[in-house]
């Protein structure tokens, strides 16, 4: 049968699994080059990958089934370093942001109803039978042979979607054309994850050191907030909103186009920010007939992410300065922004880029 076959049988079989596990990820992943084709829609112009542009995550991690996991990570992008600690234990869900403070969810019921569902994907990707039985669906399995990760016995396992694959994002790399895994086949688990665009690796996360059913203390799963912070009630990611709630809520003037979105009212979201560079934004989708997408993020100052990642040109429209990130490839989204009545407007679209000149020139405030 071979080890694949072997690893399968334990895997979806009512085979030895464990319930604690401790120990240490790195991950190191860069985005795809322009000129390589992804399972991903290209979003703008991504600007050409460098050393700078390498993100690179060292995590160490706990659990104890069915319900509790810590994960503290740094992650180093740019230069720069940010820590965080993220613990889900029973109905509630912590985290310690890079400032120190603490901020505590509850879990909603419905993603309690599934199974793991609330646990942290980068621990639910490697350990947890029901996330990793979803995303294998999508691929076509090969046996590459045996190898040994951390120290234990494992099968590589050669991976490729099936067309018209329905792999979330956060599961796998995204932009991933092709990915390889090292099964482990004492406690089916998988201990490297790599994801392959046009043969080149952009992303590895691998399980460098492990121990199964160890002891772990409940203190683990306790998190303070550092000195001088506190501990808060997050906010939820986004928030549906109304018109007039987004207006009162943020605040810079919220703007909206009147040509080009078709008949529509838009859907809003508040979100607040992730951090200062980030601030609160107003996020508007228009979820009409047309065969054109277009969504846009309102802010009071512009998206630091966006300079980082994209390549921009700078055109003049009717007297207005405007910056598009063009992809310049089939099925591409375009990138465009501008600052009016002290708002910025970040919009993504598929329309063609008159017609987003069109959309911008039109923004009002409401």
């Amino acid at each position: 049968m071979g080890l694949l076959g072997d690893f399968l049988e334990s895997f979806y079989g009512s085979g030895q699994t464990f319930q604690s596990v401790r120990g240490k990820l790195r991950q190191k992943c860069r985005p795809a080059t322009q000129g390589e084709t992804s399972r991903r829609r290209p979003i703008g112009k991504q600007k050409a990958p460098s050393a700078a542009h390498i993100t690179t995550v060292n995590s160490e991690f706990w659990a104890v089934l069915p319900d509790k996991v810590r994960v503290d990570s740094a992650r180093t992008k740019n230069g720069k370093i940010e820590s965080t600690v993220e613990i889900t234990r029973g109905g509630e869900s912590l985290k310690r942001t890079p400032d120190g403070t603490v901020e505590v969810e509850k879990v909603r019921s419905r993603r309690r109803a599934q199974e793991g569902g609330s646990l942290p994907t980068n621990y639910r990707r490697h350990f947890d039978r029901s996330l990793i039985r979803e995303f294998f669906a999508s691929l076509v399995l090969e046996d590459a042979g045996a190898c040994q990760v951390a120290g234990r016995d494992c099968v590589r396992i050669r991976a490729v979607p099936v067309p018209g694959d329905s792999i979330w994002p956060h599961w796998l790399p995204s932009e991933a054309d092709e990915f390889e895994f090292a099964a482990d086949l004492g406690f089916p688990s998988l201990l490297t994850i790599t994801g392959f665009l046009s043969g080149q690796t952009i992303e590895h996360i691998e399980v460098v050191d492990i121990a199964f059913d160890e002891q772990i203390d409940e203190s683990t799963f306790v998190c303070q907030p550092l000195a001088g912070q506190s501990t808060r009630s997050t906010e939820p990611v986004t928030q549906r909103v109304t018109l007039e709630t987004a207006v009162a809520k943020v605040p810079f003037t919220v703007l909206l186009p009147k040509r080009g979105v078709g008949e529509g009212n838009p859907d809003l979201h508040y979100e607040p920010g992730k951090n200062e560079r980030a601030g609160e934004s107003v996020f508007v989708m228009y979820l009409g007939d047309g065969s054109n997408s277009v969504w846009f993020h309102l802010r009071a100052k512009p998206e630091p992410e966006s300079d980082e990642g994209l390549e921009w040109e700078e055109v003049e429209v009717a007297g207005r300065q405007i910056e598009i990130s063009d992809p310049e490839v089939e099925g591409g989204m375009i990138c465009l922004r501008f600052c009016q009545d002290g708002t910025w407007i970040e919009v993504v679209s598929d329309h063609s880029r008159q017609d987003l000149f069109d959309i911008a020139m039109s923004f009002e405030p409401v």
